[in-house]
């Protein structure tokens, strides 16, 4: 490319152009920094991506912070965000633990808190009458029988394989007393995930909310979850919340962050 040279500049075009600018407005308008037009293809910084100034105060006010998840967990609120990252004490145990009866389970001794427990029971019930019969494979766990639970996935799988399996203890939401393991005769009373592709996998799909049960480990969400597909695992957060859930379209795991984060 060749030279450019410099246009000449006179006084008269200084004069010229200072009025033509006095006509217009007053002044130049000047682009705000970090602000560039749409035909220039650039972003508009919001005042979401940035601070915003307090009232004739001049000065810049960062965003508010996001209130962090409490280390370790507050044990009894079935709403925790419980994930690998978030834990609960080895102590922490429901106080309104309830066995449930025998019809409702594999034959073994399973327990659950009393809230869950009628919810559960009623969804088995409105299950049964359609011709799906549930039953429960496992329910609330401790910290003591989850550290037993996870060092025999360990000694199995392996560590790696077992982490997309198992929880480590304190991180269970079975510890929570509000999570089941169901199961059915059409695989075994395995806990497997063609369970998800059965008649009773797929009424559990589409109607465990309505009784406030979500499933936690959706087919596709590991990436997010942590753990690989459950089918068989339903926790109970409540009816309300659940709808709200299963409207949000996120996992249980980004729905319950965003829960906590909005108290």
């Amino acid at each position: 490319m060749g030279d450019v040279r410099p246009l000449p500049f006179t006084v008269s075009a200084l004069v010229l152009l200072l009025a033509a600018c006095s006509r217009a407005g007053g002044g130049v308008e000047v682009e705000p920094v970090g602000t560039s037009s749409p035909a220039s293809g650039g972003t508009t910084l919001t005042a979401d991506a940035s601070p915003s100034p307090t009232a004739g105060s001049g000065t810049l006010v960062p965003p508010s912070p996001t209130p962090p998840v409490p280390d370790p967990l507050p044990c009894g609120d079935i709403l925790v965000p419980i994930d690998k990252e978030h834990a609960l004490e080895p102590d922490c145990e429901p106080g309104d633990l309830v066995p449930l009866p025998a019809e409702a389970t594999d034959g073994g001794s399973h327990l659950l808190r009393r809230e869950a427990a009628d919810a559960l029971l009623r969804m088995l019930d409105a299950a049964r009458a359609e011709g799906h019969d549930l039953y429960v494979v496992s329910a609330y766990r401790s910290y003591r029988q989850q550290e037993q639970t996870f060092q025999y996935w360990v000694s199995v799988l392996g560590e790696t394989e077992a982490r997309r399996t198992s929880a480590e203890p304190g991180h269970s939401e079975h510890q929570l007393g509000t999570t089941v393991d169901l199961s059915s005769a059409t695989v075994g009373g395995q806990l497997v995930e063609e369970f998800g592709d059965t008649p009773e996998g797929r009424w559990l799909e589409q109607n465990a909310w309505r009784f406030g049960f979500a499933l936690s480990y959706p087919r596709g969400a590991e990436g997010v979850t942590g753990y690989a597909y459950e089918p068989w695992h339903w926790r109970y957060i409540g009816p309300e919340v659940a709808a709200r859930w299963r409207a949000s379209g996120l996992t249980l795991r980004e729905f319950l962050l965003r829960e906590w984060q909005g108290r």
